[in-house]
Formats: C-alpha cells, structure tokens, sequence
C-alpha cells in the first residue's frame, strides 16, 4: 500500500506542484550515450531555475548530429520529438556542441502546434551555442537568453537556451520539437577541425513551460523509471525459488520487449520528422 501512496504523491506533485513547466524526457530520441564530464547531473534537476529531467549516461542520455556521420561532410541531421502540451509560452533546452564554428548558424529549434503553426528560433555558435568544453574553440554565449547551468571538473559546461514562443502559442497545442543540424563533423586534430568549420550540436534536456496541460509523455516526464525499479528489486529480493525465476524472466522479457518497442518508435519517429519536415518547409 505505501507504494501506491507513493505514486499517488508522485503524480500529484507532478501535476500541482509544478505546473508552469513540463519536463520532457529524450529516452524516445536519445542516440548517443554522452558522458563528457565527470559527475553529470541526472534525474530530475533544477538548472539555471528550470526542473529538468536528465537520463543518466548508464544508457543513451542526449541526442547527438553526430551519430552516424563521417568527419569533413556536411550533412543536416534531424531530432523530431513528439510531445502535446497545451498553451506553450516558452521552451528551454540544454544543449551545446562539439567543437564549434564561429558565428555559424547551422542549428535551430522549430516548434510545431497541432494545426501547423510553426515557429523557428536559429541558434547562432558563439550567440546561443558553444563548445561544451572550456578551450581550443567557441566560449562565447550572450548570458542572457543562453546561460551557463552547470560546471565539470574537467573545464566542461552544459549551457541552457530559453526560447520564448509566438503569443499566438498560448491558445494552441504544441506537437513537436524539431533540432536540426545542418554542421560538419570533425575529427582529433584541431587545425583540420577549426579548417573545415566543424561543429555538431548535442541536447541534454528539454522543458516547455506552459499554461494548459501536458497530454503526453506523462509517464516519462514524472520519471517513473527509477521507482518502478526499487520496487521490482525489492520484490524480487523477497521471493524465493521458483517464484523468484519466474519474476527474473518476467523482468527478462519485458526489458527485451520495451528494447523492441524503443527501435520501431525511433523509426517511426525518423519517419514522422522528414514528413513533418517536408510539410512546414513549404510555402503557405
């Protein structure tokens, strides 16, 4: 019963406590497992003011450009996210790059509604968007709609972006948030990667503030996961015998399903960005 109880609170606080903002988790995104810096924040965190909800680098954590790419070509690499969130009124993201391209703008975050509005920010490399490690390239930001959050011991530094949306979000339903890269990626060697102009963006989290209410992703944006699991370990650690194998395969199957489901979602949702791509790129 106590652990109902509990996830009675969880959900209430996820509801109430905090409704202006709508953490959004990247498990159905994530491409790359990112673990740059030492002693990285995970979970849900509070970073430069915004509760963000961070997977930990025991597993994909962030989408990267540049995952399956090849040093010295430029290429647009895409990061659609389904969500829907009533009422949006503002978007924050961390996110950072490797290596970087002065004054380049080969980033952006478009913001799709239900009905097709659409709204495009560009993050300008040395403006919005940096290098995240102190040294050989870009460390510039402007502090003020992009700020530095969070500080590794090895010079590293994950920065957060805050995009204000159009007035005309508030009475609609965002759908989608769309990062592209349309970079170059490099490679070890500094004077080929400051040649070519070599940069790739990665993003740690995403969090919508908004005046309505979020439909979806209820279950990942209250990190259910790391719940569910003490409860199963402690399930499991009380039984005993056969009763304790059948639990251990139930487990076993059900990781190798969720494994499954991840993949088709991740097609799908490659599918779902070059159509949805191809739709807002049109002229009205």
């Amino acid at each position: 019963m106590r652990y109902i109880a509990a996830l009675i609170i969880l959900f209430a606080a996820a509801s109430f406590s905090n409704a202006e903002y709508v953490t959004v988790s990247l498990r159905s995104v994530a491409n790359d497992v990112d673990n740059y810096m030492p002693k990285m924040p995970v979970g849900l965190q509070t970073l430069g003011g915004v509760p963000f909800d961070l997977l930990p680098a025991s597993d994909k954590n962030a989408w990267n450009a540049q995952v399956d790419t090849s040093a010295g070509t430029h290429s647009t690499r895409t990061m659609v996210l389904p969500v829907t969130i009533k009422g949006a009124t503002a978007v924050d993201t961390l996110i950072n790059t490797l290596q970087g391209a002065p004054e380049s703008n080969y980033v952006s975050l478009s913001f799709v509604c239900s009905d097709g509005t659409t709204h495009t920010a560009t993050l300008k490399e040395g403006t919005d968007i940096r290098d995240w490690f102190d040294g050989l390239y870009v460390n510039k930001i402007n502090g003020s709609s992009t700020t530095q959050v969070f500080a590794g011991t090895n010079h590293g530094r994950i920065d957060k972006q805050h995009i204000t949306l159009p007035d005309e979000f508030a009475n609609k339903t965002l759908s989608y948030i769309i990062l592209t890269d349309a970079g170059v990626t490099g490679n070890g060697d500094v004077a080929y990667c400051k040649r070519i102009g070599a940069q790739r963006a990665f993003i740690y989290g995403v969090t919508v503030t908004a005046t309505g209410k979020a439909e979806a992703n209820v279950a990942e944006q209250i990190s259910l996961d790391r719940l569910s699991q003490e409860m199963t370990d402690e399930a499991i650690s009380k039984l005993k015998g056969k009763a304790a194998k059948q639990m251990s395969d139930l487990l076993l199957k059900y990781q190798k399903d969720q494994s499954t489901l991840a993949q088709q979602r991740h097609s799908l949702d490659d599918e779902m960005g070059r159509e949805t791509l191809e739709l807002v790129s049109k002229p009205a």
